[in-house]
């Protein structure tokens, strides 16, 4: 059912159109009353098709999408849709504009629909498409703010953590240098002390080598003058 609506509603070219068969209403029971159409009425009653954008979507996506909102508000009875199915039909003869249009007028004419009507139920349709596009507008609008918003937190984040990590590594530096300060106090420490324990050894090995001298000296002359 929703390719011979796409199939309605879109004509590639008269060769394909002669080869593709289009089923005529008959597969649904038609009534003689007419129930048109409305902006405000059985039309705005089906879901809202377009509420998400698809992923992938392309004109054949939407095109099913559009048919399916057509499908699902189509009027029992002869109304445009099955106005619009006769013109399909027609185009495989040859015969001019208005000839092909008075002719699928006939069908509805014979079911006691108007011109009028038939326009009605034309401008439902289209108002329904016009819907249906601000619906889209809005999920598309949506989808642009909420991929902007989630990329705004995305980046927020991001540069806090770029700032976290340039204070770890400023703190890291300061760390660094301390930590060389203090190897570098230590080296000047050491040696400080190294060269004041050789002073200090220094200074020892004179005084020994003074006692030593006098008491070594007196004793050689304690063996020499107390016999």
């Amino acid at each position: 059912m929703l390719k011979k609506i796409k199939s309605i509603f879109v004509v590639e070219d008269a060769n394909a159109t002669a080869s593709k068969q289009v089923t005529p209403s008959s597969d649904r029971e038609d009534s003689p009353s007419i129930n048109v159409p409305s902006s405000s009425g059985t039309l705005s009653s089906a879901g809202n098709v377009t509420s998400e954008i698809p992923d992938n979507s392309g004109p054949n996506k939407f095109l099913a999408i559009l048919a399916q909102v057509i499908e699902k508000n189509n009027q029992p009875g002869f109304d445009y849709f099955e106005f619009r199915q006769s013109l399909i039909n027609l185009s495989k003869l040859s015969m001019d504009e208005a000839t092909k249009y008075k002719s699928a007028y006939a069908a509805a004419q014979s079911m006691n629909v108007s011109p009028t009507a038939l326009i009605t139920s034309a401008q439902g349709y289209l108002q329904l498409l016009n819907d249906e596009g601000k619906k889209f507008a809005q999920a598309e609008q949506n989808q642009r703010t909420k991929v902007a918003e989630d990329r705004k937190t995305e980046m927020k984040q991001i540069a806090i953590d770029i700032k976290n990590k340039q204070d770890m590594v400023a703190k890291l530096q300061t760390e660094i240098s301390q930590l060389s300060k203090n190897l570098e106090d230590r080296k000047t420490e050491t040696a400080n002390l190294a060269a004041k324990l050789e002073s200090t050894k220094v200074a020892f090995e004179n005084a020994m080598r003074s006692i030593s001298g006098q008491i070594n000296d007196d004793i050689q002359k304690m063996n020499q003058y107390l016999k």
